[in-house]
């Protein structure tokens, strides 16, 4: 019993963390494609003068 345990116990533990780091790699792709995104749109608002 204690080794089907540990068994479920490392697996637990390996699928949180390949589930964490996959959410942590989607969340920091994603942010730096809107500071990518929020960037350019500056610029363009920058380069046209007749915009406020």
């Amino acid at each position: 019993m204690p080794l089907l345990f540990w068994l479920v116990k490392r697996f637990v533990v390996l699928f949180f963390k390949h589930y964490i780091f996959g959410l942590i790699r989607l969340v920091s792709q994603f942010l730096m494609s809107q500071s990518k995104v929020s960037t350019f749109t500056r610029k363009v608002m920058s380069s046209r003068p007749w915009v406020p």
